[in-house]
């Protein structure tokens, strides 16, 4: 007998359309209807062997029967096999076109997240930490499994894959004839969880198409007689009456589409968000490849994709050849379904954790449904803070420029857009197209690579920062507006002292009658500079930081002993520190020019004690997470 080869697949392969060849939608009540819960065939195994045993009892007997009905319980109990189905459903005459899933067991303190305990003000402040909480404390494992869930759980595309190697590695016809009926039962039953996924998960209500109710008008039927007698056409009415009555023929079924909302909770929002996460994994994976190739994470296969942009450029066939290149894909969809051998491939990369997980869903079958959350957020937290932020920067620059915080700035970025504006419309429109393609490739594959490897030199790689070039944001403004007040607080402070000094000096020549020293300087009065005191407690010990208009000092009073004093010459960082709520204290960190640390516990006043250093030392301040 002639096998077939061993790429044969059932019926085309593994999309969602299989599952109207295998009679999914239309059953045929007389044949026997294939399980829906197939395993690996353990349970026929053990049932065979214990009514194929020579001191076995007949079928009818109750003990025997009781006790492999126990021992089967067991096994699937220990194996995590589903259940078998009621005698009901079996003699029933109406065909089960998608079995329900068991449900899911209770989680210890289940029921709805109680959201009022994660306040808007915990996110702000720790957001990373107040996100972990969010998913993981409270029915954490409900929320996260709620929110990955696949249409095909990984498990059961194993055990596809499993059931081609017995179909390849079947020795004899029977053994042969049963792999592939146990082949074409697992893909049957993956088509049918396409349905079931999507039926208990997704859909909640239905409703009948509503009739046509607008009957077909002539032209005759929108005259109108006038005044005079004379029939004129209602324009206006007739055009109203074809929108309706055409929108009602064919477009029944999406007028009302999700017309009514439900109100926003936690079971009506999950189930939305997954349908997102799964609907959107074919993007995710291109944005992956996407930005493999741009980060020249390959350089050959990034030069590959490079020459062909280019050559399509230059032959101005780019657009056409991306809108060819959507319709080739969608072709070869067609004419090449998915096979089990790409089923094996994508496995295979699933569960090779050296190999980036190109979705969502791959990076929780990777990590596990437990344990995926907080490996997530340690890796997206920072780069998704550090995009919040760039994008917080871009909008206070806009806000700057437009509200001229900084008029010569604005001139320069206004005087760029304008010659740009200039050049587009003057410019011939293929030229546009050709030269805006060509930028979009140097973005690509020359600055992207650039901001997203080397990220402390990410906005030297953006043209949006070329533009609007030093024009500050809100933060930037402020130290300056600081600095500018300090600066003219303590002009003001050296006049006054000045003139006190003058006063003094000319006191003391009436006094002595010699003019001679009224007119000489008097070196040892010098300017008095304010002098600000603020107290902190270092554990048991309290202390003082005093400032100057050039210097920190710093000094525990037990003993008055001077800890340690910095001009502001020679601060490199200045951090606020604030420990937890239940430890309390707000902290000041200094470090100096050689890397030396200092720590300021509990101190009063810190943010004012910050903005008052900020603005005396007449340093340029770089903000920084």
């Amino acid at each position: 007998m002639e096998h077939p080869g061993p790429n044969t697949e059932p019926y085309g392969g593994l999309d969602r359309s299989g599952g109207i060849a295998y009679g999914l939608l239309a059953a045929n009540p007389d044949d026997e209807e294939p399980s829906l819960t197939e395993d690996d065939g353990s349970d026929a195994a053990d049932t065979e062997s214990v009514d194929s045993h020579p001191h076995s009892s007949p079928a009818g007997s109750p003990s025997h029967s009781s006790k492999r009905k126990r021992l089967k319980a067991k096994m699937k109990k220990v194996f995590h096999i589903q259940g078998d189905k009621p005698e009901a459903d079996k003699t029933c005459s109406i065909p089960i076109l998608a079995d329900a899933p068991d449900p899911p067991p209770e989680e210890p303190g289940g029921g709805a997240l109680d959201w009022t305990k994660h306040n808007l003000k915990d996110l702000i402040h720790h957001p990373v930490d107040k996100i972990k909480s969010t998913i993981q404390d409270e029915v954490g494992q409900q929320i996260a499994t709620n929110m990955v869930a696949t249409e095909i759980a990984h498990g059961e595309q194993v055990k596809l894959v499993q059931a081609q190697d017995g179909v390849l590695h079947a020795e004899t016809a029977k053994e042969r004839a049963l792999a592939i009926e146990k082949r074409d039962d697992l893909v049957r039953l993956r088509q049918d969880m396409f349905v079931r996924w999507t039926m208990d998960r997704h859909v909640k209500q239905v409703r009948r198409l509503p009739d046509n109710t607008t009957t077909h008008r002539g032209r005759k039927d929108f005259l109108t007689k006038n005044e005079g007698g004379t029939q004129s056409m209602d324009w206006t009415t007739y055009a109203n009456y074809l929108v309706q009555y055409y929108s009602e023929q064919y477009g029944t079924r999406y007028i009302g589409y999700c017309g009514s909302p439900p109100p926003a909770s936690e079971e009506t929002f999950v189930p939305v968000m997954e349908r997102l996460i799964v609907a959107s994994a074919p993007f995710q994976k291109l944005i992956m490849t996407a930005r493999r190739i741009c980060r020249w994470d390959n350089p050959n296969e990034t030069l590959i994709y490079l020459s062909a942009y280019l050559i399509l450029w230059a032959c101005n066939y780019l657009l056409r050849g991306a809108f060819l290149v959507g319709l080739a894909l969608v072709i070869h969809r067609r004419l090449r379904p998915p096979s089990i051998e790409d089923l094996r491939r994508d496995i295979a990369a699933t569960e090779d954790m050296a190999v980036t997980a190109l979705t969502l869903t791959d990076y929780i079958a990777k990590r596990g449904d437990a344990n995926w959350v907080n490996p997530l957020v340690e890796e997206l937290g920072p780069w998704i803070l550090l995009q919040i932020g760039d994008v917080a920067n871009g909008l206070e620059v806009l806000r700057n420029f437009y509200e001229w915080r900084s008029p010569r700035r604005t001139t320069i970025s206004l005087g760029i857009l304008t010659t740009g504006s200039m050049i587009a419309i003057f410019t011939p429109t293929w030229l546009l197209v050709k030269c805006a393609t060509l930028i979009i490739a140097i973005l690509l594959f020359g600055l992207y690579p650039v901001a997203s490897k080397y990220p402390d030199y990410r906005l030297l790689a953006s043209p949006i920062k070329w533009v609007f070039w030093n024009i500050p944001t809100h933060a930037e403004w402020a130290i300056d507006n600081l600095q500018k007040q300090a600066a003219k607080h303590n002009k003001a402070s050296e006049n006054d002292a000045k003139i006190k000094s003058d006063d003094l000096s000319s006191r003391h020549s009436k006094d002595t009658g010699d003019d001679s020293q009224a007119r000489q300087p008097n070196p040892s009065h010098k300017p008095v500079a304010d002098v600000r005191v603020y107290h902190f407690m270092d554990g048991k010990h309290p202390g003082e930081l005093s400032l100057s208009s050039d210097i920190i000092r710093c000094k525990t009073l037990v003993r008055h002993a001077e800890a340690w004093e910095m001009p502001y010459k020679s601060i490199k960082c200045v951090e606020k520190r604030t420990r937890s709520k239940k430890a309390g204290g707000a902290d000041l960190r200094f470090v100096n020019l050689n890397d030396e640390e200092f720590l300021v516990k509990d101190l009063e006043k810190r943010d004012e004690l910050f903005t008052q250093i900020i603005g005396l030392s007449d340093i340029q301040w770089q903000v920084v997470w």
